[in-house]
């Protein structure tokens, strides 16, 4: 009888451990996983959802360890380096680590804000934030009805469209807008500037793409809404092949504000992965710009092209709304 049980939970331990690595495959291949409609929700739910899950049944492998091979137990640290990396566990690039950081005498870099408000952020928080961190550009989503002009000092240039807003000290134009009427929604999704410094022009864009909240929220709610997930996948590929055309039209280029995109979806994977991400390169740990009351995921991003040497990002805990401030410092090469 005794035998029988071990045998049994040997061949369970052995299942139990092959559906994990298979898991772990999965979830590391999302920015490579196909187009298909059937893949759509899955892919939100493993993307936007809490991802401590992996690490925790990997965890519960451990209560097995006996039964486990040789071979198993070598292969347990690649799993939990996979449920790291599933979880958004980042590392400082290499060529970050060893360049040189930036100085408060350094006039060569530009300081760059970003932060979407409408969960709950206020204008009196963004005042704060102005007058403690002292950006040069200030970009922010999702705002209403705001009159900067009465508390911004005389220094900051500002513009406001279709929730879109920057405030600038350095000189801009506006040169164009994305409109989410294209998508038969409201506001903008993307303003776009002609950024002037005394290192030479370049080009920005302010964004903020659409969330696939709706569609998730639905599962929660017991219900597979596969033909709205079928079309938010469709707006949100359009709108990222309209940033992704705009970036290709331009030489020196930034975009940044809230994507509602991981860097392991396979949308980002295809449209915005040859440019460098500030958080991705610079940050260390658990870097999420969104947060719930029970997990946090990275969808504010600032993407930058090589004419940029990127001195530091980091996620500023600063409003009390869902999103938190993400804070770039870059210099032109």
């Amino acid at each position: 009888m005794l035998n029988f049980i071990k045998r049994k939970l040997k061949a369970l331990t052995t299942l139990y451990f092959y559906l994990l690595v298979i898991t772990v495959v999965a979830v590391s291949l999302l920015p490579w996983w196909p187009f298909f409609q059937g893949l759509t929700i899955p892919k939100y739910l493993l993307l936007f959802g809490p991802r401590w899950w992996l690490l925790l049944v990997s965890l519960l492998v451990f209560i097995c360890w006996p039964v486990l091979s040789k071979q198993k137990k070598l292969l347990l640290p690649v799993l939990f380096i996979g449920g790291l990396n599933y979880l958004d566990f980042q590392l400082p690039a290499l060529a970050h680590y060893f360049q040189f950081q930036h100085t408060a005498e350094d006039k060569s870099t530009i300081k760059i804000i970003q932060a979407n408000i409408g969960g709950g952020g206020s204008i009196y928080e963004i005042q704060l934030l102005v007058e403690n961190e002292q950006p040069d550009i200030l970009l922010l989503q999702e705002v209403r009805n705001t009159n900067f002009s009465e508390w911004i000092s005389p220094e900051y240039q500002t513009n406001c469209r279709g929730g879109l807003c920057i405030l600038s000290k350095l000189t801009f134009e506006v040169t164009g807008q994305l409109s989410r009427n294209l998508i038969d929604g409201w506001g903008n999704f993307a303003m776009l500037y002609k950024i002037k410094t005394a290192q030479g022009d370049f080009s920005l864009a302010n964004i903020h793409m659409e969330t696939p909240r709706s569609v998730i929220m639905s599962f929660i709610h017991r219900e597979w809404a596969q033909t709205a997930a079928n079309k938010l996948e469709d707006n949100r590929q359009y709108e990222s092949l309209l940033i992704a055309s705009w970036v290709d039209a331009q030489e020196k280029v930034i975009i940044a504000g809230d994507f509602n995109m991981l860097e392991d979806e396979n949308i980002y994977q295809k449209y915005f992965s040859s440019m460098n991400n500030a958080l991705g390169n610079a940050s260390f740990g658990l870097n999420y710009t969104k947060k719930t009351s029970w997990h946090g995921v990275r969808i504010d991003h600032l993407l930058f092209s090589n004419d940029f040497v990127l001195k530091d990002a980091t996620v500023l805990n600063f409003i009390t709304g869902d999103h938190r401030p993400v804070v770039s410092i870059l210099s032109i090469k």
